[in-house]
């Protein structure tokens, strides 16, 4: 995903933000355990947002960490939802078109896929 800029000014204490599973702490999640958690804001700092007691760098999104980041932090539940729906259907978009060239058995008609590109204006 690219990294954004966080702004100090979207956030205060008491917010509900979410917490995107990243690295390790994905890796390791159990089966069925949701990619993300929810969590309140603590303090904000001029460099550094707490959130349940973990630091967020407002210039990457990601907890401060001397290893590889656990989580990264999104202003609210809704907009991280969208950034993952939007992933997931990137990844049906790929894996659909990815495998027509290789005969994956996917058969669109010409008409089908002048549509398609007239939709994605490409």
């Amino acid at each position: 995903m690219a990294m954004r800029e966080l702004s100090k000014k979207d956030f205060e204490v008491g917010q509900s933000v979410a917490l995107r599973l990243q690295g390790n702490r994905a890796r390791h999640a159990e089966k069925g355990e949701m990619s993300y958690v929810l969590g309140t804001v603590q303090k904000v700092g001029r460099k550094y947002i707490t959130v349940d007691g973990i630091q967020f760098d407002t210039s990457s999104g990601y907890d401060k960490s001397d290893y590889s980041a656990n989580y990264q932090l999104f202003e609210n539940e809704e907009l991280l939802l969208e950034i993952l729906e939007k992933e997931q259907l990137y990844d049906k978009l790929r894996t659909t078109f990815g495998s027509y060239s290789s005969g994956s058995g996917v058969s669109f008609t010409v008409d089908q896929l002048r549509k398609a590109c007239e939709i994605l204006n490409i």
